[in-house]
């Protein structure tokens, strides 16, 4: 069997040398793992893939194949490292063989706190993908962890193979040549591009459709935490159609646990989630890794249009009783700005115990932001579902 250690590029695959597998492993972008070598996460992947998990590895593959050897089957295994990132480590994992092409991502754990993130990740996209198995999670495979033995010290990662989201490329709020904030889509195959207003529009949209979705009416549970900064969202141009996707589902848990039962408890909880989606949906770290930055732009419009949209939907499954879509709506609008302002209160608390670089910017910009959720609400097309898209 032929295995290959690469690093991605916008420039293509860089092949890793014995040299560079002796490099520091890094834990995330700015710290380095206090022994282990990039080496030793290569093949302690190697190893999950197809050591301890090769059974459940290549069932994933065909199941319905006859049993052969793994030499039978696999004949090429490239493992590609394709981000390093503040929880995780993300590589993909590509296999060619007899009858057997197939594309996997592959996500490594290296501390305690995102060994336990990913147990929690792996179960929540579980659950959720047999709640709802048409929002376009990734499916996880299989989960496990391997040692790693150096001397007297010996390292544990985590190791979660899932779906491969093949032709869907991250994006990040960036700078043009003139300094004016755009949105780069990331496209690893294509080179790196500027997202048009109309891709800029519906990847807004489609994201607060996902979200709201996932969104559990009954008990207000919904998919968090979820950021962009850490690549959540993923856009792709299918038959130049632009199709977002969620990446992951970290948790899934209410925002906050109001009193009371009934409509009037719906709609409030209703009311939090879609205040926290619009007002995150407006961070993002600068190229990804930079400072974090509020986005600019036609937001808010496709927020609201696909926040919903999903309702509508929802509703038409027996999610949401008929009215609920216009009684939120009545609801929002009858805020005025300022008690708008106020109704962000507890969630600006919430916030307090997060980033203080995002919640400096959200005390900042949460004036605008009200002045524009309002505006928009009050004329939002709901009776005859009028589309906002660009």
């Amino acid at each position: 069997m032929n295995i290959l250690f690469l690093f991605s590029s916008p420039d293509g695959d860089i092949f890793l040398t014995p040299k560079d597998l002796e490099k520091p492993l890094f834990l995330f972008p700015s710290m380095q793992h206090p022994f282990l070598k990039l080496g030793d996460y290569f093949n302690a992947a190697q190893a999950f893939l197809l050591e301890h998990n090769l059974e459940s590895f290549l069932n994933t593959l065909q199941p319905r194949e006859e049993k052969r050897s793994p030499e039978e089957r696999i004949r090429k295994l490239l493992i590609r490292s394709e981000k390093q990132g503040a929880l995780y480590h993300v590589a993909s994992v590509e296999i060619e063989g007899k009858s057997v092409s197939a594309k996997f991502s592959l996500v490594a754990a290296m501390t305690e706190k995102s060994r336990e993130a990913l147990e929690r990740e792996y179960n929540t996209l579980t659950f959720l993908n047999k709640m709802h198995p048409s929002c376009g999670l990734p499916n996880a495979y299989c989960k496990g962890n391997q040692d790693i033995v150096h001397g007297r010290q010996t390292e544990s990662l985590s190791f979660l193979l899932e779906e491969w989201l093949e032709g869907y490329h991250e994006w990040h709020v960036s700078r043009d040549g003139t300094g004016k904030q755009c949105l780069r889509v990331w496209d690893q195959e294509k080179g790196y591009y500027t997202a048009s207003e109309k891709l800029f529009f519906q990847l807004f949209r489609q994201a607060a459709r996902i979200l709201t979705l996932l969104y559990d009416p009954e008990t207000s549970r919904q998919v968090r935490p979820w950021h962009h900064a850490a690549g959540d969202f993923v856009i792709g141009n299918l038959a130049d159609a632009p199709t977002a996707r969620l990446t992951t589902a970290r948790g899934y848990e209410p925002l906050l646990r109001l009193p009371g039962q009934g409509p009037k408890k719906i709609l409030g909880n209703l009311l939090f989630f879609f205040l926290d989606m619009g007002l995150r949906m407006r961070l993002d770290r600068l190229d990804g890794e930079g400072q974090v930055t509020w986005i600019e732009g036609n937001i808010l419009p496709a927020v609201t249009e696909g926040f919903f949209s999903a309702i509508e939907t929802m509703t038409d499954e027996g999610y949401f009783t008929e009215t609920v879509a216009r009684d939120f709506l009545a609801l929002l609008t009858s805020f005025s700005p300022a008690e708008l302002i106020a109704a962000f209160e507890p969630l600006v608390e919430i916030y307090r115990e997060g980033d203080p670089e995002e919640l400096g910017l959200i005390i900042e910009h949460l004036p605008g932001h009200v002045e524009e959720l309002s505006s928009i609400t009050e004329k939002f097309p709901l009776s005859n579902r009028v589309s906002w898209s660009q």
